[in-house]
């Protein structure tokens, strides 16, 4: 008993009898071990959960989303934050197995930053970055970071950024700009990391189609609301 014995054999062991044994010990063994991970991980689960529950739009019924509670059970700062989205694009003869390896060699490499926490929500994955990208070099830099890990599994990749907010109540609508722009991807360069700011997004010849003195100034707002341009919108209304 205080071996934690199971049970016992006499001798001589019968076969059958010991082939029973083992087959009830293989299940009570695989029982544990799930039971295990499941409390392993439980605590991503819970963080995963209210991540997505801040992401989501504010609904009008009080108390039915509460962004606040999320950002401060998550124990994010009161500061600016800024959503960057990931879409996945499959090669030909791509698996689900090989779209998990990719999330995974993401999350390992960047999940475990205070700075930048990992989420998913299909079919994007992303990043709250409770720092801002602070320019273009760092959105370089991330970008290539990101190719490094995500190329190399035969995999290519969309991605977007939302732009700074005030703070972790408002992630949401970071993270809507950056939806938008990721259906829209295929307007953009590729190799970019696509932002709400126009200026050497787009194809060659397109932003001038966009901008040219003589393109009416309802569509270029049109465009710039579709963008989340905060920028271009103001002078356009003016």
């Amino acid at each position: 008993i205080s071996y934690r014995i199971d049970g016992y054999l006499l001798k001589p062991v019968d076969e059958e009898e010991l082939i029973n044994y083992l087959e009830e010990l293989r299940v009570t063994i695989a029982q544990e071990d799930r039971f295990s991970r499941w409390n392993e991980e439980e605590p991503a689960r819970n963080r995963e959960s209210l991540m997505r529950a801040l992401l989501q739009p504010s609904t009008a019924e009080e108390g039915e989303n509460d962004p606040a509670k999320h950002a401060a059970a998550l124990g994010l700062k009161p500061d600016r934050v800024e959503v960057i989205l990931l879409e996945l694009l499959a090669p030909a003869g791509g698996s689900e197995e090989g779209e998990r390896a990719v999330k995974a060699a993401v999350e390992q490499y960047f999940g475990s930053s205070e700075e930048r926490m990992f989420f998913t929500m299909p079919p994007y994955i992303g990043f709250l970055l409770q720092e801002p990208l602070p320019g273009e070099q760092e959105q370089e830099r991330l970008r290539e970071e990101l190719s490094s890990l995500i190329c190399r599994e035969g995999y290519d990749f969309s991605a977007a950024t939302g732009g700074p907010v005030a703070g972790p109540e408002e992630a949401a609508q970071s993270f809507q700009v950056a939806r938008e722009l990721l259906r829209r991807a295929f307007f953009y360069r590729k190799g970019i990391l696509i932002s709400a700011d126009l200026s050497g997004m787009l194809f060659p010849g397109v932003a001038e189609a966009y901008t040219e003195e003589g393109q009416d100034a309802e569509s270029r707002l049109m465009l710039a609301v579709e963008t989340g341009s905060r920028a271009a919108i103001e002078p356009l209304v003016d």
